[in-house]
């Protein structure tokens, strides 16, 4: 073999890849991470204008709570984040209703009991239900075992730890939550309440969602959503000055455009000024589709099966994002650092589902004293049309128009405090990512993505693995932080 350049190259310096690159640069391995942007943190990454920091997406962050993913990885570096749990982690704000899912698990019976009386003994049944998959799902987590099983001793675990203990919740986790729901409520507003939450977080309805991801996300804000000073860019920063103390590199501006492979070993990576990089181990950390699709060799038989294994899952939605500084004082007084925003019982999706996530009062890095920073997101309909279109600029005003005229049911003089406005499309998400059209979807949350069927950190070929929100159980940044850690632990045990 030709001399190496490093143990590991990394592709991509999202959350995953530096997240990686810290846990193993730890351990002594000698590591270069790429980047094809010109600053760390892919989705989380911010967005730095006229005096205000934008969140590229939404604030919604746990795992920074006692055995959360964040936490170990920090405890393992010996880093430390200032962050500030929140209460409420965040608010539902309904045509008729606005809840707040706090920790404190009797206030929010206490919010479902007063917005649903004649079906709060069914939800609550249901929420608790929810629950015991919850615990299922953090356990399984805490004690490392928590991954896709390749290897014949990790199969050995999968079977003896995860297999017992679903065998409890056996019936619950076999079917849906619209199933789950169904047993015990009829009510078509909650079942769009809890419709709401699921496709935020995994962009697709509740008849589509695995029970025990959905069970994971419904737990978020007992478990602890938190605010990170600065924004969550602070934790991306730290994991890359953590990579470059102990002479490992991040090289921005380094699109790679293919991997080296040597039968079906991968030995290497490419770049685009032609610069070839050789290594031991390679990880991707971007999507399944680009790296099979984008980076990888043309192989029919391998792309036929990553088609029937992603069939029911391929990205549907489209991010569009509108960041706005505005003056404090037009900001309703009830409206927290998280708003979930539903504006019409009938439709989901677009611009009448709204994440608002608000730069608390107390963070001036974010924004000028008086003022705050709204990042606003919602998904689109997939559309490929975006960047080939002649009215593309229009088209983007009128889509941010749309949306904060959304945003009005909520924030009625919104327009007399705006003063910056800019809105990011797919396309420019795309730029920003190196995704197609900035999706984001985690292959963990239906039943067909789920355990076996599911994509782990190994990939088809030797030496070569993944990272990120398309490897298991990626999806949002703690399990990205969670996938992070299988792999490190993966790639040391070697």
């Amino acid at each position: 073999m030709a001399n190496l350049d490093a143990d590991v190259v990394i592709i991509g310096a999202g959350l995953g890849g530096v997240t990686t690159g810290a846990l193993l640069t730890a351990k002594g391995l000698k590591v270069i991470v790429l980047e094809q942007a010109a600053q760390a943190g892919g989705l989380c990454a911010r967005v730095a204008r006229e005096g205000y920091t934008f969140q590229a997406g939404g604030n919604i962050l746990n795992g920074f709570e006692l055995g959360g993913g964040h936490e170990r990885v920090l405890a393992k570096l010996g880093l430390f984040v200032t962050r500030t749990q929140l209460d409420p982690g965040f608010q539902l704000v309904l045509p008729n209703h606005r809840l707040n899912f706090s920790p404190n698990k009797q206030q929010l019976l206490e919010d479902f009991q007063r917005a649903f009386p004649s079906d709060f003994t069914g939800l609550k049944k249901c929420w608790q239900t929810l629950e015991g998959l919850e615990e299922v799902f953090y356990e399984l987590h805490r004690k490392d075992c928590f991954c896709v099983p390749h290897t014949l001793k990790e199969k050995y675990t999968y079977f003896k730890d995860v297999q017992q203990r679903l065998s409890k919740h056996y019936k619950e986790y076999e079917k849906s939550p619209l199933q789950l729901l169904e047993e015990n409520v009829s009510s078509a507003e909650v079942k769009r309440m809890l419709d709401t939450l699921c496709f935020f977080y995994a962009q697709m309805p509740l008849e589509g969602c695995s029970s025990l991801f959905y069970a994971y996300l419904t737990g978020l804000a007992r478990r602890g959503i938190f605010y990170i000073d600065g924004g969550i860019q602070e934790l991306v920063n730290q994991l890359v000055n953590h990579i470059t103390k102990r002479k490992g590199e991040v090289k921005f501006n380094s699109p790679v455009t293919s991997i080296i492979t040597e039968g079906r070993r991968a030995v290497g990576v490419m770049l685009a000024n032609g610069q070839g990089i050789r290594a031991k181990h390679i990880i991707a950390n971007t999507t399944l589709w680009n790296l099979y699709e984008k980076l990888l060799p043309s192989s029919s038989r391998i792309l036929k099966k990553l088609k029937v294994q992603t069939e029911d899952i391929t990205p549907q939605w489209a991010p569009f994002t509108v960041y706005l500084g505005v003056d404090e004082g037009v900001l309703p007084n009830e409206m927290r650092e998280n708003v979930f925003l539903l504006n019409d019982y009938k439709k989901l999706g677009d611009v009448g589902t709204l994440l608002i996530s608000l730069s608390p009062k107390w963070d001036v890095k974010r924004a000028p004293k008086g003022k705050r920073a709204l990042t606003i997101s919602c998904y689109l309909p997939q559309d490929r049309q975006w960047g080939n279109r002649s009215d593309y600029a229009t088209r983007k005003q009128q889509q941010m128009e749309r949306v904060i005229d959304s945003l009005r049911s909520l924030v009625p003089f919104i327009d007399e405090g705006i003063e910056y406005k800019e809105a990011f499309t797919p396309l420019d998400f795309e730029k920003q990512t190196g995704r197609p059209q900035g999706v984001v979807t985690g292959l963990a949350t239906t039943p067909s993505g789920f355990g076996f069927k599911h994509f782990s950190n190994y990939t088809h070929y030797k030496n070569l693995y993944i990272v990120g929100d398309t490897s298991f159980p990626g999806h949002g940044t703690n399990l990205v932080s969670i996938s992070a850690l299988n792999l490190a632990r993966i790639i040391t045990s070697r």
